[in-house]
């Protein structure tokens, strides 16, 4: 069952969207996946995420060091250790530079995420 988060992540950008954002910002398509995953739901061990993405363990450790460090992904080092997405609204924050790409887009999602909902 997915959050409302991830209802609000489709209606205004598409995954393949983050994908192409992820990747105009120099990260690579792994990266969004993983970062797609853990927003679409509760936080994620590593073994939980090998069985939703179907890769190898030592990509996936890349991958999410590349997204800690981005300050994308938060860890729980508690037992078991959890990873999670931060909110949508962090990752917007950092794709302001690449807004005009998307022109609308970014804007109208950051409105839906901070309630501001217009007709």
């Amino acid at each position: 069952m997915g959050s409302w988060r991830t209802a609000t992540l489709a209606k205004f950008v598409s995954e393949d969207r983050i994908v192409e954002l992820f990747k105009k910002l120099g990260f690579g398509g792994l990266d969004a996946r993983v970062y797609i995953t853990l927003l679409s739901g509760a936080p994620l061990t590593i073994s939980g995420l090998l069985g939703e993405l179907e890769v190898y363990r030592l990509q996936l450790h890349d991958s999410l060091n590349r997204l800690l460090a981005k300050g994308f992904v938060e860890v729980n080092k508690g037992k078991p250790t959890l990873y999670r997405a931060v909110d949508l609204e962090v990752v917007l924050k950092t794709f302001q530079g690449v807004r005009h790409t998307f022109p609308g887009e970014l804007e109208a999602g950051k409105r839906q995420m901070s309630g501001g909902l217009s007709p």
